[in-house]
């Protein structure tokens, strides 16, 4: 289930610093029982894939990255006070300078859910298939639109890239659903230098970590 909205996802048009957003729990703290350490996943001003670990305060703020993000794609618990244990309250991620969220790890799950990735640049993205499953028991029709955003570089207000959806078909779903409906679409490649997001604004899909793995990557020269 994606944990942030598309409503409130946050793209901006260049990059800032991120932190733990204050109002968490005290147990989320370098010395708690909780979540001691967030690492933050995203690219940065010139496309490229960037990841910085923050020391967590409790229910203060964290110290600001000391890199900068234009997105984020993900953040998880990459310490913690207690064998097997997460973060005990949500954790935001938010911007250090205006104070705008970006991404949510839900208390007691370790790692955000986020329907949207921006593939870095010379990579190539291959979006396989896509789950889809709404609430057993209540009868619900679901609409699910993926959509592609090219040149995100292209920030200006005359001319800035638009959002495109892509031509996949349509996956209407009703529930209850007995096992995850499947929607294999098109695959998105990526010519060198022309960063793409991909993003799902009336769905909760989550986006995989196989996103991420480079070994289904391919660099192009």
């Amino acid at each position: 289930v994606s944990q942030t909205p598309f409503a409130i996802a946050n793209f901006r048009q260049s990059a800032v610093a991120m932190r733990v957003k204050a109002g968490g729990n005290a147990a989320d703290d370098t010395a708690g029982n909780g979540a001691r350490e967030v690492t933050i996943q995203g690219i940065d001003s010139n496309f490229a894939e960037l990841s910085e670990a923050v020391a967590t305060a409790g229910a203060s703020a964290s110290a600001a990255t000391s890199a900068t993000f234009w997105r984020v794609h993900r953040a998880w618990v990459s310490a913690s006070g207690t064998y097997t244990a997460a973060n005990t309250a949500n954790i935001v991620i938010e911007d250090s300078g205006s104070g705008a969220d970006f991404l949510t790890i839900t208390a007691e799950e370790g790692q955000s859910q986020i329907a949207g990735f921006t593939i870095p640049a010379g990579k190539t993205g291959y979006l396989v298939s896509v789950h889809v499953t709404v609430s057993a028991g209540n009868l619900k029709t679901s609409n699910v639109k993926c959509i592609v955003r090219e040149e995100i570089d292209t920030v200006a207000v005359s001319g800035a890239s638009p959002v495109i959806v892509l031509t996949v078909s349509a996956l209407p779903v009703t529930s209850p659903v007995i096992s995850p409906a499947k929607l294999v679409v098109a695959v998105i490649t990526v010519p060198w230098m022309v960063p793409v997001e991909v993003i799902f604004p009336q769905s909760s899909v989550p986006i995989p970590d196989t996103l991420s793995d480079p070994s289904i990557r391919t660099p192009e020269s």
